[in-house]
This record gives structure tokens, C-alpha cells and sequence, in this order.
């Protein structure tokens, strides 16, 4: 029983390639137009690449521009502000870099330039150029880029373009920063230095008014003691006595018109030297001045990053970067196209052949 399966495998398999054999000319005809689609697919399928360039944090070196920017800022902190957003650093630069290349704005420009003039339609050049924008990604620490081989060239000039107007950009960002700084500074000064002028207005009428009042009690005592004729005061050891108050006119009229003389002979253009409160506002005030004069000369801290040229946000080596084709190449496509052409003829040829014998089989059945 098993030798008579045996050679009814073995006629069946001998008869299946009979079959295909009889049909050679047909299944190379059939792997011959599958070989020539695929031929027609890969030369037809767009052939794009992705180019990955890596982006870091600017060397060291290169960063010591920004130290006195830093000192600049932290001596312009406010009480208790946190400075942690804004004090630079190479971290900061290079996520100031991404969040403006995720943005896109750069690329717009730079594409809108380069297109002027060939596209018609506004809301058409809007369309395309958002969708060129597209091509320029970033994931982490690398920009990535989609392009064939011929337009390679014109994409990496427009990420060079884009690149630098996004460092420049960067630049004037941290320029309009400490703008902003000078100006909230010079503002909270000009608030303190009017409070304090105000302050030794206050301290100027109230010594004012405390000297009139001394003077006119003055005035008192020495008429009460010229009327009783005292001259030059009582000196039996009153003043040791420090239960009861002794009146002004004890100390005699000579004394108290040399004290009232005094008095008038004051120059009150510069009270600071006769009243402690007003002399500690003159102090804070010449204080405060300086403060703002000192501003003015803190403008250098501007004039420093405009002379950082060029401007570096990033690392990045444009010509070291890493190419992935995005389509199939010449040898997969060949490959699979004559395998899938050989496989569906013989596939064709058995179920014809089938089909063939089982008409033939049909009709021995009804003879």
C-alpha cells in the first residue's frame, strides 16, 4: 500500500513538471513582464533620502562671550526673582535654538526668498511653502532632512540660511533681554529715587519747622533772663539734679544768644549737616544716582553681543551626516519581481493544468 502511494506522489510530481515544462516559453514570458514592472517601479518610485546632521553644545571656548552678560543679569536681579530661565548657558542657547527651528518661521523666509517669483498665487506659495517647511525636522539632537540627490544641494544651503538667521534671531533675543533688564532697573530706580526725594522733602520741612520752634523758644528765655538779669546763668549745681526740668533761662541770656546766634548763622543749603534723617536720605539718594548713572555704561554689556561674530547657538557640521534611502534599490526590486512573476506563472500553469484534467475527467464520467 505505501509503494503504491509512493508512486502516486512520484507521478503526480513527475506530471506537475511536465506541465510547467510545456508551459516554459509561457512562465518566461510572465517573469520576463514581471522583471520589466519592476524595472518600471523602481525607476519610477521616488527616490528621496533622509540626511540626519547632529547638532551639539558650543564648545566651551566659545562660550565665554556670554560671562558677563551672565554677571550682568545677576546683578540686575530683583529680590527673590529666579534667574534659573534666564541665565545663559550652552544648554540654554541650544534649547532657545530648537524651540525656534521647531517654529519653522526661518525656513519660511529663507523658502520665500528663494521661490519669489515663481509661484502666483498667495495662498499657493503659502501652501507649498508650508509644506517644504515640513522637510525640516529636529528630533533631539539632530536635524533632519528629506530630499532626493539633486535637490541635496539647495536644501542644505537653505538649512545654512536658516541656521543663521535663527542664530541671529537668537541674538537679538538676548539683546532685547537685556534691554528689557536695563529698563525695568532703571524704572524700579527712578521709583526709589523719587520716594527718597521725597523723604528728604519731608526731612527738610520738619527742620525747618523744629528750627523755627527752637528759635522762637529761644527768643523766650533769653527775654525772661534779661529780666531777671541773668547773665551768665546759675551755677550752684542745679543741673545735677535729675528729678526736676530746669528751665532754659537758668542757663543765663549770654549763653542762649550765642546758641540763638548760632542758629541764624546755620546754611540751610546743606541741612545734612545738622539732620541725621535727612543726611541718611541724601546718602541713599546720592546712592540710587549712581546706581543710574552706572546703567548708561552698561550699554557695553549690548555692544558685546553685538560684536560676538559670528553667533553660535549650536554645534553643527554640515558636511559629516548620515543618509537613509527611503525607497527600495535595484537589486530588492529585481529580485522580488522575478520571484513574484515565476511563482503566479507556475501557480497559473498548475491551476490551468487542474482544470484541464478535470473537464477531461468530467467528461470520461459521462461517456
Amino acid at each position: 500500500m505505501s509503494e503504491i502511494n509512493n508512486k502516486e506522489i512520484e507521478f503526480s510530481f513527475f506530471y506537475l513538471f511536465e506541465e510547467i515544462r510545456k508551459k516554459t516559453v509561457f512562465v518566461l514570458i510572465i517573469t520576463l513582464m514581471s522583471f520589466l514592472l519592476g524595472l518600471f517601479f523602481y525607476y519610477n518610485q521616488e527616490k528621496t533620502y533622509t540626511f540626519e546632521n547632529k547638532i551639539t553644545l558650543i564648545e566651551k571656548k566659545s562660550f565665554y562671550s556670554f560671562l558677563e552678560v551672565n554677571n550682568f543679569l545677576l546683578g540686575s536681579k530683583i529680590a527673590e526673582e529666579d534667574m534659573s530661565d534666564i541665565i545663559i548657558s550652552r544648554k540654554t542657547l541650544k534649547d532657545m535654538f530648537i524651540d525656534k527651528y521647531k517654529i519653522n518661521k526661518e525656513f519660511l523666509n529663507v523658502l520665500n526668498a528663494k521661490y519669489k517669483g515663481s509661484l502666483n498665487d498667495e495662498n499657493e506659495i503659502n501652501r507649498f511653502l508650508i509644506n517644504q517647511s515640513k522637510n525640516y525636522l529636529i528630533n533631539e539632537d539632530k536635524i533632519i532632512f528629506t530630499s532626493n540627490i539633486e535637490d541635496q544641494a539647495f536644501h542644505y544651503e537653505v538649512i545654512e540660511e536658516s541656521i543663521r538667521n535663527i542664530n541671529l534671531n537668537i541674538k537679538k533675543d538676548l539683546i532685547d533681554l537685556v534691554k528689557n533688564k536695563l529698563a525695568i532697573k532703571e524704572s524700579r530706580l527712578i521709583n526709589r529715587i523719587a520716594d527718597t526725594e521725597r523723604n528728604l522733602e519731608i526731612a527738610k520741612n520738619k527742620y525747618s519747622k523744629d528750627k523755627k520752634t527752637q528759635i522762637t523758644n529761644l527768643q523766650e528765655q533769653i527775654n525772661i533772663a534779661r529780666k531777671i538779669d541773668l547773665k551768665d546763668g546759675i551755677k550752684d549745681g542745679i543741673y545735677a539734679n535729675v528729678f526736676h526740668k530746669v528751665p532754659e533761662y537758668y542757663r543765663g541770656y549770654a549763653a542762649l544768644e550765642a546758641e540763638l546766634e548760632n542758629l541764624y548763622q546755620r546754611n540751610d543749603n546743606d541741612i545734612s549737616l545738622y539732620d541725621e534723617n535727612y543726611s541718611r536720605e541724601q546718602v541713599i539718594l546720592d546712592s540710587l544716582y549712581n546706581q543710574l548713572n552706572k546703567i548708561k555704561s552698561d550699554d557695553i554689556v549690548i555692544e558685546k553681543i553685538k560684536k560676538i561674530d559670528p553667533f553660535y547657538s549650536i554645534s553643527i557640521d554640515l558636511s559629516n551626516y548620515k543618509k537613509t534611502e527611503n525607497f527600495l534599490n535595484i537589486f530588492k526590486v529585481t529580485l522580488a519581481s522575478i520571484l513574484i512573476g515565476f511563482i503566479s506563472s507556475i501557480i497559473f500553469v498548475l491551476l490551468y493544468s487542474g482544470y484541464v484534467q478535470y473537464n477531461l475527467t468530467q467528461k470520461d464520467s459521462l461517456t
